[in-house]
């Protein structure tokens, strides 16, 4: 990854996805490169059966974390308390066994009160990763 753009996409990827990508690197202000970086998530996380879209997915946890606390900090008034980026990443992550990195996105999410639209809550999808990283472990 570069300092400013994403790392570009594999050959496994399609023309939409490297769309979404070239959109991001495109993206001057925090609201745009917070919605792009948020289209490529969703993407990833639709389409994570597949391994590549689902790491390419997982990778981006630490810039959307930071994305995001910027366009926090300069949209104060417009943000919502949907956690829906917070909510795919921590699956992606969770599914490539990155557990302790899902449980810290989910964290994020309940610091900054995000949703993630279940009844449960990002307390309850912290519960079923740390279920999951049982598992995986045993």
């Amino acid at each position: 990854m570069n300092t400013t753009g994403l790392l570009a996409p594999g050959v496994w990827a399609s023309d939409a996805f490297t769309a979404l990508v070239d959109q991001y690197d495109a993206s001057a202000d925090s609201a745009t490169q917070h919605q792009s970086l948020l289209n490529i998530i969703t993407h990833s996380y639709k389409l994570r059966k597949q391994a590549d879209y689902c790491q390419y997915g997982a990778e981006l946890t630490v810039r959307y974390l930071s994305v995001y606390d910027l366009y926090r900090q300069q949209n104060a008034s417009s943000v919502d308390d949907k956690g829906a980026g917070f909510m795919q990443l921590s699956t992606v992550l969770n599914d490539t066994k990155q557990f302790d990195k899902a449980i810290e996105v989910c964290q994020k999410a309940l610091d900054y009160k995000l949703s993630d639209g279940t009844v449960t809550g990002f307390e309850g999808r912290i519960k079923r990763i740390e279920k999951a990283k049982s598992k995986a472990s045993d």
